[in-house]
C-alpha cells in the first residue's frame, strides 16, 4: 500500500537551515569585503615603499663602493678601477631616478633634492681629487678623510632621512591593516554569535519535534528485539514521521505472523541438523574468535574423552595439548584459508588407556554471510585402523625383504658364477636366458635394497650422522660421479653454488638424494639437452635444487610423484623400483627439510628440497 508522505516536516528542516544558510552568506561577504581592504592595505604598503626602500639601499651601497674605489683609483691607477668607479656612479644615478619617479611620502621630493645636491658635491670633490697634485700618499689619504668622507656621511644622511620616511608610511599603512582587521573581526565575531544562536534555538525546536516521536519508536523497537510483538507506536501527527510510524506498526504486525508460522519449522530444522551433527563418526570442534570450544559433537568428546559441557567455552589448548595444532588455527584465523599440511604433518596422538589413537585433523575458516569469520572448524577424523594396517604392512616389507635376501644373494652368485664359466658351453640363446636372468636378480636385488631402507626410515630406524659439510663439496661429489654418463649421452651439467655455505646433514645420505636426483634427470633428459645443480640460501634453510630440460611431468603425476613404487609411464622409465624419490623425500624430512617438484610438461622438471643451514 502507497501512502502520500506530506512535506511538512521537510519543509520545516529546509525553513531553518535555509535562514542558517542566509547567515552563513552574510558573514561570507561581509568575510571577503573585509579581507579584500585588508589586502589592498597590505599592496600599499607592499608595493608603494618598498621599491623606494630598495632603491635608497641601493644608493647607501653605491657610495660606500664609489668612495672605496676613488681610493683604489689613485693607489693603483688601472683602467679596470677607472670602468668600476664609473659604473658604480652609473648606477647610482639609475636608483635615485627610481627614488624620483617613486615619490609617495610628504617631504620627499625635498629629501631627494637634497641627495641629488650632496651626491653632485660629493662627485666634484672626488674629480678635484683626481687633478691635485700630492705630495705622498698619506696626504691624499688626509684629504679623502678630511675632505671626501664627510660629504659620503652627508649623503648617507640624506639616504636615511629618505628611509625613515618610507619605514614611517609601511608603519602607518600597516597600522591601519591592523585597525581594518581587527574591525572585520569584530563583525565576525557578532555575526557568528548572532547565526550561533539561531541555529542553536532552531536545531533544539528541530530536535525536539524528530526526538520525541523517534524515542516512542525506539521503545517499541526494543520490545520487538526482545520478541513482544505486541509493540505499537502511538502517532498523531500527519508528517513523515506519522507516515513511518504506521507503517512500523505494520511491519510489527506482518513480524508477528511470520514468527508464529516459522518458529516451529526453525526449531526443527535445527534438532535435525544437531542430530546429524552429534551422529557424526568423525569428530567436530567450532572455535571462536578466542579460539574457545563453542560447540563440540560426541564423536570429538569421545575421542578426545572428555565430555561436552565440561569443555565449552573453554581455550582449545585445555582441550588438546599440542602447539603445532594450535599454530595451524591461529594461522587459519588470521588467513581465512585452510593451512596447507605435508604427509603426516596434521596427525594428533591421543593416549586413551594403554592403547594410542591416531587422529587426523584439518581445519577450515567459518564465515558468516556478512564475510565476517565466524571461527574455526577442527575435523577430527580416526585413523588409527589405517596406521596399523601401514604398520603391519612396513612389518611384512621388511621381514619379507630379510627372508629374501639371503636366497637372492646365493641366486644372484649362482648365476654370476655361470657367466663367469659357463658361457662357452651354451648357445647364443642360451646365453640370452642367462643374461635376463642376471639382470632380474639384479633388479631385485636392488628393489629388496630399497624396500630395507624405507622400511627402516618409516620405522624411525634411520641413523643419520649429522655433521657440517661445505655444500660446494657435497654438489662436486655428486657431480664427479656423472660426468662420464653425461658426455656419453651428450648432456651438459652446470653447477651454480652460492660460496661458503655450511649444511648440518648426513653427507653419504644426502648425496645419496643429490644421485637419485640426478639419476633421473640424465634418464628422462634427451641428447644435447641441459642440467643444472644450485644451492642457494633461503632463510635459516639451504636450498638444493635440480634442474633439466627433458620431456617434464603431466600435471595429474606431480601429486604421486613421491609415492611408493609410482613411475611416470614413459618409454624414458625402462627399469628401476619406483622407490627412489620416496626414499629421498623420507632421508630429507628426517633432516627436517621438505622436498617438492615444479614441472610443465614438455619443459623439463626442477626437483628443490631444503636442509638446514649449519
Amino acid at each position: 500500500m502507497t501512502y502520500p508522505i506530506p512535506l511538512k516536516l521537510r519543509g520545516k528542516i529546509l525553513m531553518g537551515f535555509g535562514l542558517v544558510t542566509l547567515l552563513m552568506l552574510v558573514i561570507f561577504f561581509v568575510s571577503l569585503s573585509n579581507l579584500l581592504h585588508l589586502g589592498k592595505a597590505s599592496d600599499a604598503i607592499l608595493q608603494k615603499n618598498y621599491l623606494s626602500i630598495q632603491a635608497i639601499n641601493h644608493m647607501l651601497d653605491s657610495i660606500e663602493q664609489h668612495y672605496r674605489l676613488t681610493g683604489d683609483l689613485y693607489f693603483q691607477g688601472s683602467e679596470t678601477k677607472l670602468k668600476q668607479l664609473v659604473n658604480e656612479q652609473l648606477r647610482f644615478e639609475h636608483w635615485f631616478f627610481i627614488e624620483k619617479s617613486n615619490y609617495t611620502e610628504t617631504g620627499e621630493p625635498e629629501a631627494a633634492q637634497q641627495l641629488h645636491d650632496a651626491y653632485q658635491d660629493y662627485l666634484l670633490l672626488c674629480n678635484q681629487s683626481r687633478f691635485q697634485d700630492f705630495s705622498s700618499d698619506s696626504d691624499f689619504s688626509q684629504y679623502l678623510q678630511a675632505r671626501v668622507r664627510p660629504q659620503v656621511d652627508k649623503v648617507r644622511q640624506v639616504c636615511q632621512t629618505l628611509l625613515e620616511l618610507n619605514q614611517n608610511a609601511m608603519f602607518n599603512r600597516s597600522k591601519t591593516a591592523r585597525q581594518i582587521a581587527h574591525r572585520a573581526t569584530w563583525t565576525l565575531i557578532v555575526i557568528g554569535v548572532l547565526a550561533t544562536l539561531l541555529a542553536v534555538i532552531f536545531s533544539l525546536s528541530l530536535s525536539t519535534l524528530i526526538v520525541r516521536p523517534l524515542k516512542h519508536m525506539l521503545k517499541a523497537v526494543e520490545k520487538v528485539t526482545s520478541g513482544d510483538y505486541s509493540a505499537r507506536i502511538q502517532h498523531h501527527s500527519t508528517d513523515e514521521l506519522g507516515v513511518v510510524s504506521e507503517e512500523f506498526n505494520g511491519m510489527v504486525q506482518k513480524l508477528a505472523e511470520y514468527n508464529e508460522l516459522n518458529i516451529r519449522n526453525i526449531l526443527s530444522e535445527k534438532q535435525i541438523n544437531e542430530a546429524i551433527l552429534q551422529n557424526m563418526d568423525d569428530g567436530l570442534i567450532l572455535l571462536d574468535e578466542n579460539y574457545a570450544v563453542s560447540h563440540i559433537n560426541l564423536s570429538a568428546a569421545r575421542l578426545l574423552n572428555t565430555d561436552i559441557q565440561s569443555v565449552k567455552q573453554h581455550h582449545i589448548l585445555e582441550l588438546i595439548h599440542q602447539e603445532t595444532l594450535f599454530e595451524y588455527i591461529k594461522q587459519t584465523a588470521e588467513t581465512g584459508r585452510q593451512p596447507a599440511f605435508e604427509e603426516g604433518q596434521n596427525l594428533l596422538t591421543v593416549e586413551k588407556g594403554k592403547d594410542k589413537l591416531y587422529l587426523k585433523y584439518l581445519l577450515t575458516p567459518m564465515f558468516l554471510p556478512s564475510g565476517t569469520l565466524l571461527g574455526v572448524l577442527i575435523l577430527l577424523q580416526d585413523i588409527t585402523a589405517l596406521k596399523q594396517i601401514d604398520k603391519l604392512k612396513s612389518e611384512f616389507l621388511m621381514i619379507a625383504s630379510h627372508e629374501l635376501k639371503t636366497p637372492l644373494t646365493s641366486i644372484n652368485m649362482s648365476i654370476s658364477l655361470l657367466k663367469e664359466t659357463v658361457p662357452p658351453k651354451l648357445d647364443d640363446r642360451e646365453n640370452e636366458l642367462l643374461q635376463v636372468a642376471y639382470e632380474d636378480t639384479q633388479r631385485l636385488k636392488a628393489l629388496i635394497s630399497d624396500l630395507l631402507d624405507i622400511s627402516k626410515i618409516e620405522a624411525g630406524k634411520i641413523e643419520l650422522k649429522l655433521e657440517d659439510n661445505l655444500a660446494d663439496a657435497l654438489v662436486q661429489r655428486t657431480f664427479s660421479s656423472f660426468t662420464n654418463l653425461a658426455s656419453d649421452k651428450e648432456i651438459e651439467i652446470t653447477a651454480d653454488v652460492e660460496p661458503d655455505l655450511t649444511v648440518h646433514c648426513d653427507m653419504a645420505k644426502i648425496t645419496w638424494v643429490l644421485s637419485n636426483l640426478l639419476s633421473n634427470a640424465l634418464r628422462f633428459t634427451p641428447r644435447h639437452g641441459h642440467i643444472s645443480i644450485s644451492v642457494k640460501k633461503t632463510g635459516h634453510y639451504l636450498q638444493f635444487g635440480v634442474e633439466d630440460s627433458g620431456i617434464g611431468i603431466p600435471y595429474e603425476y606431480q601429486n604421486k610423484i613421491f609415492d611408493k613404487f609410482f613411475q611416470v609411464a614413459s618409454p624414458q622409465n625402462t627399469g628401476g623400483t619406483g622407490l627412489g624419490l620416496s626414499i629421498s623425500k623420507e632421508i630429507v624430512r628426517a633432516h627436517g627439510g621438505t622436498i617438492w617438484v615444479e614441472s610443465e610438461p614438455g619443459l623439463g622438471s626442477k626437483f628443490f628440497f631444503t636442509l638446514p643451514y649449519a
